[in-house]
């Protein structure tokens, strides 16, 4: 799309997924979700990548890449720290909604922030390619549960039934979804995204690369202490 998702006065925003690239059965649309005001007209009527699915509490990545690879590793218990690349909009949007105009915008205010976070419930494999009913291991005893959840996941409403891995959060009661309702920056504006005193705490002293980055033990606590801190405000 090339182009970041709003933040508003008040620190609230909206989390933006990437377009669906490989054809779904997804039915909701840019515009369905309220989020066209924010992006290029031309994505009006496109389908959303719903990965991380902020709802189900799940992030996948397809089989082989080194994503997966990465989500692998994470075992029952470990969190999953979420950012985005925010810029500041009016809560009405963009007047222009070109992305030459939207970008012009944004040129030097966007920054990384983090959104959400989860603690993982479990590592699942999900294999459909050349399959009429999906594989899904390891099978316990709440996967029906589960199950209901990958369902949802983007990656396995692709046309193209392909493997994938899904780092499944766990979902608290009082949780509707991981997303937090105000975001909190940690970057400074514009690349190369130095960061800020809390990011430095929090993610370290270098500049935030794109991907994936492993987070240690403290820097985990300071990213969910923080967020404890506007849940509970």
């Amino acid at each position: 799309m090339g182009v970041s998702g709003p933040i508003f006065d008040d620190r609230t925003f909206k989390f933006i997924q990437i377009p669906d690239r490989r054809g779904t059965h997804e039915t909701a649309t840019y515009e369905s979700l309220g989020y066209a005001p924010y992006i290029p007209a031309k994505f009006d009527d496109a389908h959303p990548h719903l990965d991380p699915d902020p709802s189900s509490f799940t992030y996948s990545e397809t089989k082989g890449k080194t994503r997966t690879k990465q989500i692998e590793k994470l075992n029952p218990g470990d969190y999953l720290l979420f950012a985005a690349s925010l810029a500041p909009s009016r809560p009405e949007g963009y007047h222009d909604r070109s992305k030459v105009a939207i970008s012009r915008l944004q040129t030097h205010r966007m920054a990384k922030y983090l959104v959400g976070s989860y603690a993982i419930q479990g590592i699942y494999a999900v294999n459909r390619k050349g399959r009429s009913e999906p594989l899904i291991s390891p099978e316990d005893s709440v996967l029906a549960l589960v199950k209901s959840r990958l369902e949802r996941n983007a990656h396995f409403k692709t046309l193209d039934s392909h493997d994938f891995v899904c780092a499944v959060g766990e979902k608290e009661e009082h949780l509707s979804d991981f997303l937090l309702k105000r975001a909190i920056r940690f970057t400074e504006f514009g690349s190369p995204f130095r960061p800020t005193r809390f990011g430095i705490d929090f993610q370290g002293s270098k500049p935030f690369p794109r991907g994936w980055k492993w987070l240690t033990e403290d820097q985990v606590k300071v990213g969910l202490s923080r967020t404890k801190l506007l849940t509970d405000s």
